[in-house]
């Protein structure tokens, strides 16, 4: 749609989606929480599916699908901290308690 300005940054908006949701997905093996895993899906993976529609809105054929794949990147954004809020919500009415203190993290902090 855009030419070959809008496949370079398309491109390169594909690739910020795809390594945020990489870092996201760390973050949910490594955080030792689920509170604290709720929030890195939430906040690395949210944006980085936004971002990924957003450069395959950019690289799209046509003015339909580009809006669609925009508004699919609106949808994602918006409905991401209401699902991480929803998932915490089960969390602590299943009881399970939030880590707190100074070896929240698993390691010793000084």
């Amino acid at each position: 749609m855009l030419g070959a300005f809008g496949s370079l940054v398309g491109g390169v908006s594909i690739a910020f989606g795809l390594m945020l949701m990489a870092v996201g997905q760390l973050g949910v093996f490594r955080l030792p929480d689920v509170y604290m895993r709720a929030h890195a899906a939430n906040v690395a993976d949210g944006a980085g599916a936004a971002l990924f529609a957003v450069g395959l809105a950019l690289m799209a054929p046509d003015g339909q699908s580009a809006l669609r794949l925009a508004l699919l990147a609106a949808l994602v954004w918006g409905i991401a901290p209401l699902l991480s809020h929803l998932s915490a919500t089960a969390a602590h009415h299943g009881g399970v308690a939030p880590r707190v203190g100074a070896g929240a993290l698993g390691g010793d902090v000084k």
